[in-house]
């Protein structure tokens, strides 16, 4: 799925799914803010890598839980992916 450019609702459609998924982040609909608005929509138990800056020297992944990523002053270059659903 893809937020980059576009409105976080778009991620809507992904409200029932028990599947993973990989999302295209961007600075407005940044990791912690779609971490938030899918937590919203019901979902949980599901562990998050944020790919940060892939395949550049600052290249960073971190774990979180869902709703748990921490607001940072900027994200770029951001891929989510999501685990499936773990016992919801």
């Amino acid at each position: 799925a893809s937020v980059h450019g576009r409105p976080l609702e778009e991620l809507y459609k992904l409200a029932n799914s028990d599947h993973g998924v990989i999302i295209l982040t961007d600075r407005r609909n940044h990791p912690a803010r779609i971490s938030q608005y899918l937590k919203n929509l019901g979902w949980k138990n599901r562990t998050v890598w944020v790919c940060e800056n892939i395949s550049y020297p600052e290249e960073k992944i971190e774990k979180y839980g869902l709703g748990e990523i921490p607001r940072k002053k900027e994200y770029k270059l951001c891929l989510m992916i999501i685990s499936p659903a773990c016992g919801e």
